[in-house]
């Protein structure tokens, strides 16, 4: 569970316990009980290629209908390049997976001072597209816990560690599945309270990361910049409850791709980078002909790509702690490694 990024202590630590007490030692196999622990057949317990499909193009549709309904008077001139250097940590590390190691250089090449209102306007919601897809790569599929593991989290880690060396990847794999469906059968409403509880959280953080960049529509009032964009989204809905669907169905999915045997990297273009026309799409369709490495062209994603690998090409015959769930299932993989993943979804892009 603690694998899962589900708040350990917010479950039972019975649960853990009831699993384990579901391995055989006379056999070395995973016994079913009243939870129907699942057995090693090959059944698709993780999402398939459409349902991944289909997720990743809502938070992407969803994302940019907020951009769009963002006016060009709600963003401040601390947009402008020379602002980007005075950002704030965690800002500055969403704009560097947007423009790469150089900042300062990509960002002026794109936000030329001769640019019209117009295409002013585009630029920012592209860059808030770009922007809003990082927090979702960043914080939610490549999160890592820094606090201090409870008890319960410790403890849990290690009953891992001791069914995986004494029963192998199999068993220890079943156990999770099992906890996860057992969770999601007998507990939604608490499942459903922790995909809120923490989509809320991140979405507090990114309203709050953002609000450098957006100013008050009515300067006379006294109140913070953000509650004024979230209270004025063009289309009637509030921006804040968007941008809380959007986290959630991105842990939803997170929490669900574990499930399966393969290995996941959610690959972002780097403005003014090149990659292979399969790991590209631009508003939905298919990257053709496009010098997307061009100079002349401004590239942000609005969705990273996600690339799916085989178990093998992360994991040797030695089965060790990188085998276990959660976090390690998000991988950072080589060029060389790269060459050996499947694309279940291309970036989507926004192309000026």
């Amino acid at each position: 569970m603690a694998r899962l990024d589900i708040h350990f202590d917010d479950v039972d630590d019975r649960m853990a316990k009831k699993m384990i007490a579901y391995v055989d030692d006379d056999n070395n196999e995973s016994r079913t009980g009243t939870l129907d622990l699942p057995r090693d057949d090959g059944e698709p317990w993780g999402l398939d290629d459409s349902e991944v499909s289909r997720v990743v193009h809502l938070v992407a549709y969803q994302i940019g209908r907020l951009a769009d309904s963002v006016p060009i008077d709600h963003f401040s001139n601390s947009t402008l390049p020379s602002a980007f250097l005075d950002a704030k940590e965690e800002l500055k590390q969403l704009l560097g997976i947007v423009f790469g190691d150089d900042i300062e250089k990509k960002s002026k090449a794109v936000f030329t001072e001769t640019m019209d209102s117009k295409a002013l306007a585009t630029l920012h919601a592209s860059l808030f597209r770009a922007l809003f897809s990082a927090a979702v790569q960043q914080w939610v599929f490549y999160s890592r816990i820094s606090d201090i593991p409870s008890i319960k989290a410790v403890s849990f880690d290690v009953q891992q560690k001791v069914i995986l060396a004494k029963y192998g990847f199999s068993t220890l794999r079943n156990i999770h599945r099992a906890t996860w469906v057992s969770l999601m059968y007998e507990n939604p409403e608490q499942i459903r309270h922790v995909f809120t509880s923490e989509a809320a959280d991140l979405t507090n953080r990114f309203l709050t990361t953002l609000e450098p960049l957006i100013v008050p529509v009515d300067e006379s009032k006294h109140t913070p910049a953000i509650d004024d964009w979230i209270s004025s989204t063009r289309d009637g809905q509030p921006g804040h409850r968007v941008v809380l669907q959007i986290f959630t169905a991105s842990l939803k999915l997170k929490a669900r791709l574990p499930l399966t045997e393969q290995y996941y990297e959610f690959l972002s273009p780097v403005l003014g980078t090149s990659f292979s026309r399969d790991l590209m799409a631009v508003d939905g369709e298919d990257v053709m002909d496009m010098d997307i490495a061009d100079d002349s062209i401004s590239q942000f994603s609005i969705m990273p790509a996600i690339i799916e690998y085989p178990m093998s090409v992360f994991i040797t015959e030695t089965e060790d702690e990188a085998a276990l769930f959660g976090p390690h299932n998000f991988v950072r993989a080589t060029a060389t490694e790269r060459e050996k993943g499947r694309v279940v979804c291309p970036a989507i892009l926004t192309l000026q």
